[in-house]
C-alpha cells in the first residue's frame, strides 16, 4: 500500500516544496525541489517530454526497521542519483507492447516511486512502459535500481509494532472476539486439549465502541506453573454464558500452545471458547487472569 501511496501522491512533490505552477500534458515539467511525498493525491504520470535532459533522480522507498526501545517502524528513505541516467531514458522512452492475448503471470509488479529532474530543477514523474501483460516493464525497473542512488534523508514515519508487542508476543491491537460472535453458550469443557504450564495474558482497553470493537494493548503478563493450572481448572468449569448485552470495556486474550480463550473483563464477563462457545466466568476467575 505504501508504493500505491507514493506511486499516486505526485502532486504533493509540487505542493509541498514551495510555489509551482505546471504546465499542461501528460509528462509536463515543473519547477520544484522534489522530495518525497507524504500524503496522497490523484495524479497521472507522463512520458518523457522531448528535449528534457536528465541532471538527477530521486527515489522513494520506506523499510520496517527496528528502533531500540522503540518498536519497529516505517522509515521513509530519500535518495538521491547525480546522473543523465541514459539506460533509464532509453527505456522510458521506449512505447509500451501491444496487449498480449495470451496467458499473464498473476504476480504484482510494483515500480518504484522517481522523479526525474534536470538542472534547472525542474522534475517530471515519468511513467513507466507496460509490457504486453500492462506490467510495468522490468526493464524500466532494472534500470532505476541500477542507478549510483545516495541516501539524502530517513524520516521515521509511523510504529508498526510497540516494544512491548515485540517482548510480549501480543498484538498491538486486538478485536473483541466476544462481542462479535455468534456462538451459543457452552457447558464445561476442557480450554486445551492438553495440559499447559505457561498461558501468557494479552489484556486490551480503549475498545472502541462500534460494530467492529477493537482494543489496544494495555499490557501483558506470563502465568506458569501451578498458577497456570490453576487458572486452567477455573476456566474448565465455566458454566454457560448468561444473556448480556454490555459492551466490554477491557477484554483478554489468553494463549496457551498458539491459540486460547478471549475473556470479558468487565460487562458480560463472558468466554469465547476455541469450540465458539460461550462461557461465564466468575470473579474468582478474573481475579486470576488479571
Amino acid at each position: 500500500m505504501r508504493w500505491k501511496a507514493w506511486v499516486t501522491a505526485v502532486v504533493l512533490v509540487v505542493a509541498g516544496c514551495g510555489h509551482a505552477t505546471p504546465t499542461t500534458g501528460a509528462g509536463a515539467a515543473v519547477e520544484v525541489t522534489p522530495t518525497c511525498p507524504t500524503d496522497t493525491e490523484n495524479v497521472t504520470r507522463g512520458a518523457v517530454p522531448d528535449g528534457f535532459v536528465t541532471a538527477w533522480v530521486l527515489r522513494c522507498r520506506s523499510e520496517v526497521r527496528d528502533v531500540p526501545d522503540k518498536g519497529k517502524w516505517a522509515v521513509r528513505i530519500e535518495e538521491r542519483a547525480d546522473t543523465a541516467a541514459p539506460d533509464l531514458i532509453a527505456q522510458l522512452r521506449r512505447p509500451s507492447d501491444p496487449a498480449w492475448n495470451g496467458a499473464c503471470s498473476m504476480e504484482l509488479v510494483v515500480p518504484p516511486y522517481f522523479v526525474l529532474v534536470d538542472a534547472a530543477g525542474k522534475a517530471i514523474v515519468p511513467d513507466i512502459p507496460r509490457d504486453g501483460c500492462r506490467k510495468p516493464r522490468r526493464e524500466a525497473i532494472a534500470a532505476v535500481n541500477a542507478l549510483p542512488f545516495h541516501v539524502v534523508s530517513e524520516t521515521q514515519v509511523n510504529q508498526v509494532q510497540s516494544q512491548q508487542s515485540i517482548e510480549s508476543g501480543c498484538s498491538d491491537a486486538r478485536k473483541n472476539t466476544v462481542a462479535l460472535s455468534e456462538g451459543r453458550p457452552g457447558s464445561p469443557t476442557p480450554t486445551w486439549p492438553k495440559a499447559v504450564t505457561t498461558i501468557r495474558v494479552c489484556v486490551y482497553d480503549h475498545v472502541t465502541v462500534d460494530s467492529v470493537p477493537v482494543g489496544k494493548l494495555a499490557s501483558a503478563r506470563t502465568v506458569s506453573g501451578d498458577a497456570a493450572k490453576t487458572l486452567t481448572d477455573a476456566l474448565d468449569k465455566a458454566g454457560p454464558a448468561a444473556a448480556c448485552t454490555t459492551q466490554a470495556s477491557r477484554f483478554a486474550y489468553l494463549m496457551a500452545g498458539g491459540d486460547g480463550p478471549t475473556v470479558e473483563l468487565d460487562g458480560c464477563h463472558r468466554m469465547l471458547r476455541q469450540n465458539n462457545t460461550l462461557g461465564q466466568l466468575d470473579d474468582a476467575t478474573l481475579a486470576l487472569i488479571g
